[in-house]
């Protein structure tokens, strides 16, 4: 079984945020339901749950904190901790600070009992920039935000960096593909990715090849990767979404993405998932030619996914692509100046991706 976090309220409208073992997130929905929660929202989505165990870190977060720091930066999470350890030491720390305006009033030298007060004091502070220079913290950010921006020179220098890190096994394999293919070293991407196969379930290997198909700009591979994924997994939302949108990038076809689309909205669709969700949906309006439609969901889509962007900037051209769309959808009605503010937050990242055909069909909509 896996541990997904879920929040909803109960019968007195008090909201909760617990966390659920289930071996599925549709099943954790209705697991919920049955304890008597309503407004259930699913924060944990089954890929996500392969790997996370919200359980481990009860000791410094409830579930509900859990949730919030995912929009975080590691500076935020960092200065969140010592706020933390500050509350749990208080009964240290409230004493030591006591000593040190003592001393600070009675105009003595300082002593032994000065420099443990002050240390004591600066013990959330080291903790947390221990926390910030370790191999998870501050390297593993900067990976991250690496890879969102296509820095792949960069990512492959981060790496080594994180092999003793506390993450999942597939994630340095993951991302050295990405960065080689990226390079223009697909062959040699694929080959150190295979030893994922063992350590992975079938539907993620196939949809993390997809990512590495995707750095290195094959879109006909990144829909047959996302093809394999979706025959292992036909009902997880994130492989119907991921699957609904590239078969509208590549082939157009919006008949079947619909029908995906309309599939994903029949499960448990968690928070992380939701924009992409509305952003497929919105998609397949725009290339329908209903792009008042489009404009509604993919706003919606933005105002979502842009707190999670901060949390994990590796994704951060996904957003582009939403904003991409809805530079195309604001054009067909002639808004020209929307269509080109939204595009001007697009190009960076499209031109570093080289996702040129969006971006080129972007720049001959708002002239």
């Amino acid at each position: 079984m896996y541990e997904f976090l879920l929040t909803g309220r109960d019968n007195l409208g008090r909201k909760f945020t617990e966390i659920v073992e289930a071996d599925s997130g549709d099943e954790a929905v209705r697991t919920f339901e049955a304890q008597g929660h309503k407004e259930i929202t699913l924060h944990t989505d089954d890929c996500g749950a392969q790997f996370s165990k919200p359980s481990k870190m009860r000791a410094l977060w409830t579930p509900r904190q859990l949730v919030a720091l995912r929009t975080k930066s590691l500076f935020v999470q960092s200065l969140s901790l010592v706020g933390k350890l500050c509350r749990i030491m208080w009964f240290i720390l409230l004493p030591a600070a006591g000593w040190l305006a003592h001393w600070a009033l009675a105009g003595e030298g300082w002593g032994v009992f000065e420099t443990i007060a002050a240390a004591l004091l600066l013990i959330p502070v080291a903790f947390a920039l221990y926390l910030w220079l370790s191999p998870s913290g501050l390297p593993y950010s900067r990976t991250l935000r690496a890879v969102g921006w296509a820095r792949w020179e960069e990512v492959l220098r981060l790496l080594p960096r994180l092999e003793k890190c506390d993450l999942p096994a597939s994630e340095v394999p993951v991302r050295r593909a990405q960065a080689l293919a990226g390079l223009g070293r697909l062959a040699e991407a694929l080959t150190g990715y295979a030893v994922c196969r063992e350590q992975l379930p079938g539907f993620m290997f196939w949809g993390y090849q997809a990512l590495i198909y995707q750095a290195a700009g094959d879109r006909p591979r990144v829909l047959a990767a996302l093809e394999r994924a979706y025959e292992l997994a036909p009902t997880l939302p994130a492989i119907l979404i991921d699957y609904a949108t590239a078969l509208v990038m590549v082939r157009r076809d919006t008949r079947q993405a619909r029908d995906l689309l309309a599939e994903a909205r029949r499960h448990a669709v968690s928070d992380t998932a939701q924009p992409f969700l509305l952003a497929g949906e919105g998609l397949v309006e725009l290339e329908e030619g209903r792009p008042a439609e489009a404009v509604e969901r993919l706003e919606e889509a933005i105002r979502l996914v842009d707190p999670f962007l901060r949390g994990n900037p590796s994704v951060l051209v996904s957003g582009a692509r939403i904003r991409a769309h809805l530079c195309l959808s604001h054009a067909a009605l002639g808004d020209t100046s929307a269509a080109r503010r939204r595009l001007r937050e697009a190009r960076p990242l499209l031109l570093v991706h080289h996702v040129d055909d969006l971006l080129q069909r972007c720049e001959e909509a708002v002239g």
